[in-house]
Order: structure tokens, then sequence, then C-alpha cells
């Protein structure tokens, strides 16, 4: 596994190619391993789509870190951190 994949933060993430893909990361399960070499962290993340977080019923996907790069490096995933942005800032926040 590659030691440079962040494990990522819970909250929204939007695509920079489509801002209508709006994605919540709803858990990381970070596992330690202690007998593993201590620079490699795995986790598993659970993501739904913006709207879906408190419905049971809505798929949630699951991703291992190489899935979860490939996801956020393919679609251009930015972290929206948990604050009142209007569309417009969010907007400049996805130009950067």
């Amino acid at each position: 596994m590659n030691s440079k994949i962040s494990i990522p933060e819970e909250g929204l993430y939007v695509s920079k190619k489509d801002t209508t893909m709006r994605l919540v990361v709803t858990d990381v399960d970070i596992v330690d391993d202690e007998e593993e070499d201590k620079e490699e962290v795995f986790f598993l993340v659970t993501v739904v789509r913006e709207g879906d977080e408190d419905d049971m019923s809505a798929p949630a996907f699951e991703y291992i870190p190489e899935e979860w790069q490939h996801l956020v490096k393919s679609h251009q995933l930015e972290y929206i951190p948990e604050e009142n942005y209007s569309i417009a800032e969010i907007r400049e926040l996805l130009k950067k």
C-alpha cells in the first residue's frame, strides 16, 4: 500500500469536475495492526450520496485506501469543511 494515501475526513466531498456529484463520508474505520509496518495505515471509508446520510435504506459504498484514492483523483473530489458556506463560496473553494 502506498503510505502517501491520507486518511479522509468525515463530511462532504464535492467533485471539481461535476459539482452535482456530492458525496458524504459517514465513517472511516482505521485498522491499527501493530504487526504491520507502522508507516502503512489501512482504513475503510463508508460513503453515501449527499442527502442520504440519515436514510438507512439508501445505498452506501465502502472503499479501501487504494479505491478511495482512485475515486478522489478520478472525480477530483474536494473536502468541504463544515461551515456555513454560500454556493458562491463553495464554487470558489472548488476552483482552487
